[in-house]
């Protein structure tokens, strides 16, 4: 298989008991391994079998989201409200910036945040079409609407996604209500914006 101008040898895919092995390919440029890791729509995602072996530009991105992950808000969100509270402040309107507190103590209190974990997984996880050199945002945003259209609970208690949350024996029901909390507190954190902006 050649990807990007590249041969993709495949190193492995093995039996053990009858049961299939995961298929590992090696990338003759990196010298790395990387793993099928799952399928959605008829459309095979893979890992780094080791994510240090990322090519550097896909790391730090990998990084960054992983950051995003542990805090539940994303960079972008964070210095919006940040930019929000300041603008207020300059402003006198003290309600409105701990109004915009509030909604950053809000999503960084979550337990998970689920919309950031579909970006850690969009980085970690990639087809045989993308460029694997860096993160593509435009191309990863594909990746995460597919993501999105799979039974969340489903897609998320999958290996090898379950191994990246931060609780593995998390149940069901308990996702399915960070799930809602995610989507309130995206919805929250729209309205208050809006209000903010339509006040003036």
């Amino acid at each position: 298989m050649r990807l990007f101008g590249y041969e993709i040898r495949r190193v492995n895919k093995n039996t053990v008991n009858g049961v299939p092995k995961v298929a590992t390919w090696l990338h003759p440029i990196h010298k790395t391994v990387t793993e099928f890791a799952f399928e959605v729509d008829g459309k095979e995602f893979y890992t780094f079998k080791n994510l240090l072996d990322m090519p550097q530009r896909r790391y730090q991105r990998c990084m960054e989201f992983i950051r995003e992950a542990e805090m539940r808000i994303t960079s972008t969100e964070l210095l919006e409200l940040i930019g929000l509270i300041k603008d207020a402040l300059n402003k006198g309107k003290i309600t409105d910036s701990i109004i915009f507190l509030g909604a950053i103590e809000n999503l960084t209190s979550q337990y998970l945040e689920t919309d950031t974990y579909y970006r850690l997984f969009s980085c970690v996880f990639f087809d045989m079409e993308e460029n694997l050199l860096d993160y593509d945002y435009d191309y990863n945003e594909y990746k995460i609407e597919l993501f999105k259209k799979q039974p969340s609970t489903g897609f998320f208690f999958n290996q090898p996604m379950k191994k990246y949350l931060p609780q593995t024996d998390i149940s069901v029901k308990d996702l399915e209500v960070y799930l809602k909390l995610t989507s309130a507190n995206k919805e929250y954190l729209q309205k208050i914006k809006r209000d903010y902006i339509t006040k003036g």
